[in-house]
């Protein structure tokens, strides 16, 4: 608190604006916006967060107009909101990945509580977001994702405004492609539960006296196991090269304001 009395004058109104960006950090952001994290670890984050990037937009005169600073208050909630949001499409498309795998193997029906968005989550959708989450951590996407939100002060200034039509086009893109995603990690999983659907089908078809339901879902269930471990690396791979993907082309998109 003593470093926020310091800021006076000239200084507390960038300040103000640079929080007002930061805090779409903790409002939507993967692990940084968890309700496993108290409000006040948060605000002290963020704030030590703004502090950080002070030097890069401290320089810049905002007006002291109640209007225009409500103008760019605004501009920077949307443009904290919209990279936050960007990255979590990203641990969205992995969770749904999980629960198309349950919806074909057959384990739909149970759901468990996820710690982190507090919400009901498919089982192999639940395994799927700490695996997410613990890949997050392990390529320090924590750090390059405050990184990225510190070195958008450099790519657009506090009086710079975003060309509000191709952020919004991004954004959409970004969640447009959550499917897409999605489909591709679980594809291969999906496609080969199916194969063992057919397979049991014509098994049944052979030896029609065999209990055919008490052999389908322990193979489906095998099979999905296997290759879990065997899609890891390529669960990897995918979930990194899409985060990237998604800060880069949101601060691309920045770097195109006015």
């Amino acid at each position: 608190m003593e470093v926020i009395s310091q800021l006076q004058g000239a200084t507390l109104l960038p300040f103000m604006l640079v929080f007002a960006r930061v805090s779409g950090l903790f409002a939507l952001a993967p692990i940084f916006s968890s309700r496993l994290i108290p409000n006040r670890v948060k605000l002290l984050v963020a704030l030590a967060v703004s502090m950080a990037a002070m030097p890069l937009a401290g320089g810049t005169a905002v007006p002291a107009d109640v209007g225009v600073l409500a103008t760019l208050v605004l501009k920077e909630i949307v443009i904290g909101v919209a990279m936050a949001f960007t990255v979590s499409i990203v641990f969205s498309a992995i969770s749904f990945a999980g629960g198309l795998i349950d919806l074909t193997v057959g384990f739909s029906f149970a759901n468990v509580l996820d710690p982190l968005q507090n919400t009901q989550i498919s089982i192999i959708g639940q395994f799927y977001s700490l695996a997410a989450t613990a890949v997050f951590l392990a390529i320090g996407g924590h750090v390059l994702l405050l990184g990225a939100f510190v070195r958008s002060f450099e790519i657009l200034p506090l009086d710079r405004m975003p060309n509000f039509p191709d952020l919004t086009m991004s954004v959409l893109q970004a969640a447009s492609g959550l499917f897409a995603i999605g489909l591709q990690i679980a594809a291969p999983i999906i496609v080969t539960l199916l194969v063992t659907d057919v397979a049991v089908g014509f098994l049944a078809r052979v030896a029609p006296s065999m209990n055919i339901f008490g052999i389908e879902l322990p193979a489906k269930v095998a099979a999905m196991f296997a290759l879990l471990l065997v899609t890891a690396p390529f669960l990897v791979t995918a979930f990194s090269t899409r985060m990237h993907d998604a800060l880069a082309s949101v601060l691309d998109v920045l770097a195109k304001g006015s």
